[in-house]
Parts: structure tokens; C-alpha cells; sequence
């Protein structure tokens, strides 16, 4: 395991057979441009002021505490345990499947896929704020290779503010609040939902 503790970080690269844990009072960054910074089956980042990293992880739990962006790329098959930005945006991609336990973002969330599903971890979330998988002021989707969410577990995403989905197949997502409709771009190849069975 690899533990460490600063102010303001540049990370060329980590490697851990198990967990990454970093904790920065100030920011995490990209030291290595293109390279991947974190491999680890498990990371776990807090920051303050901002998280800019590439990551091979099996489980992500990232927690950006005041302002600034959190923009992550990941490689391989992921849980987001955790994926919060208090303080702003958040971007994150990746090559795989991405299965969401609970994401956070106070601005806007942005997600895309170049060859895998969205999922929703465990049994489909209560229709609240709280409870949702996604909490976001406004999102957008990206999964042209792959679904958003399964016919038996749909994602179910509380974002106010406009959201935009773009997958090969959308299965009965919940958008909350459920007005105003117009918010709402669902504009998936297949699109499914419970009453199709």
C-alpha cells in the first residue's frame, strides 16, 4: 500500500499491487501528461482545491472538498465507489465498464466511454436526492459502444439542471425531478424501459 500526506501534489507515477491513498490540502496534478499516474486495484484521493490524474484502478473513491475541477481518466473495468466534487465540475473518462455506486458533482458532470456500459451498483436507489447514484447540477453521457444502465437496474441521476444522454441502449432511467421535461435528451440508438417486457 502506498499512503502519503502534503499540500499541493504533481504525481508522475504510483504503483501499489493493493491501495493508493493520497491526501492533499491543496491539489493533486499531472506531472507525466500523457502516462498513467495511479495503478492500484484500489485509489482513494482527497483534495481541496482540484484532482487532474490519469488512473488503472479497479475502485475509485476521489473526494474534492472546495473549488476547482476534478478531471479523471481511468483505464480498465471501474467502481466508483465515490466520485465527489463539492466544490465544481467533474470530467471523467474511461475504456470500460463503469459501474456507479455514488457520484457528487456541485457543477456540471460530464462522463463518457469509449467502449463500455454505465451501470448502477447494487439494487436500483430510492427515487431521492439522497439516495441516487448520480447527483449532478447538470450531466452529460457518452456511451456510444455500450448501455446506460440495465432493463433490471436502471441509473437513477437527481440533476436539476440539463442532462444529456448518447449510448447504444438507454434502459429505464430515472431523472429527477421528474419536471421540467424539456431538461431531459435522451437520444440513445435503442432506448428501453420496463414496459417493453
Amino acid at each position: 500500500n502506498v499512503n502519503l500526506v502534503a499540500n499541493d501534489m504533481l504525481i508522475s507515477q504510483i504503483a501499489a499491487q493493493s491501495t493508493i491513498t493520497l491526501q492533499s490540502n491543496g491539489q493533486i496534478a499531472d506531472a507525466n501528461a500523457a502516462g498513467v499516474n495511479l495503478i492500484a486495484g484500489r485509489v482513494q484521493l482527497t483534495a481541496q482545491t482540484g484532482i487532474n490524474l490519469d488512473t488503472q484502478a479497479a475502485t475509485l473513491n476521489i473526494i474534492n472538498s472546495t473549488s476547482g475541477l476534478v478531471d479523471i481518466d481511468n483505464t480498465g473495468i471501474v467502481l466508483l465507489e465515490l466520485l465527489r466534487n463539492a466544490g465544481g465540475d467533474i470530467n471523467f473518462t474511461n475504456n470500460q465498464l463503469v459501474t456507479i455506486d455514488r457520484i457528487e458533482a456541485a457543477g456540471h458532470l460530464d462522463m463518457a466511454i469509449s467502449n463500455g456500459d454505465f451501470r448502477g451498483e447494487g439494487v436500483t436507489p430510492a427515487h431521492t436526492e439522497a439516495d441516487a447514484d448520480i447527483v449532478a447540477a447538470s450531466a452529460d453521457f457518452l456511451a456510444l459502444r455500450g448501455s446506460f444502465g440495465t432493463l433490471s437496474r436502471p441509473i437513477v441521476a437527481y440533476t436539476p439542471g440539463d442532462i444529456t444522454v448518447f449510448s447504444r441502449i438507454s434502459f429505464s432511467p430515472v431523472f429527477l425531478p421528474t419536471d421540467p421535461l424539456s431538461r431531459i435528451s435522451d437520444t440513445s440508438l435503442l432506448k428501453f424501459s420496463a414496459l417493453d417486457t
